[in-house]
């Protein structure tokens, strides 16, 4: 059963949601970015430390996906609960079919960009859009 959304709850899921949103950002958009402007660090090194800093910031994630669903709980409407629908599959196929993916192909070779690398900006671009979309309908919804 849909329940109205109040107000404390609203609150609850907008600070949810905009500390996803600084956390995708942060890491995704300035860090990983920033990290190869390091100078007399190689390349190979760099990589290495974004493939860890990528699998723990996927953990990081889920807990924010739980935070974000604790803040939802029972009190929903049908686009809060497609967008959340639609986070957790984006967290599935990121962790569980594109992380596998870039860390094989850093395996096999280290240096240089690969178009997976673009997927994975553009898979965090969307997440971008899904967590602003959920801040745009509980702004909506009163």
């Amino acid at each position: 059963m849909l329940l109205p959304v109040n107000s404390k709850r609203k609150a609850m899921i907008l600070i949810s949601a905009s500390i996803w949103i600084g956390l995708v950002l942060g890491v995704s958009f300035f860090a990983a970015p920033i990290k190869f402007s390091a100078e007399g660090v190689s390349r190979d090194d760099l990589l290495r430390v974004g493939q860890v800093t990528f699998q723990a910031f996927t953990w990081i994630e889920w807990f924010a996906w739980l935070g974000l669903v604790a803040a939802i709980g029972r009190h929903y409407t049908r686009a809060l609960l497609a967008v959340a629908i639609t986070m957790t599959l984006w967290l599935v196929i990121q962790k569980f079919w594109l992380l596998p993916i870039l860390d094989d192909l850093l395996v096999q070779r280290l240096a240089g960009e690969h178009h997976w690398h673009t997927l994975y900006i553009t898979s965090d671009i969307i997440k971008l859009i899904l967590l602003g979309g959920l801040l745009m309908i509980l702004h909506k919804s009163g």
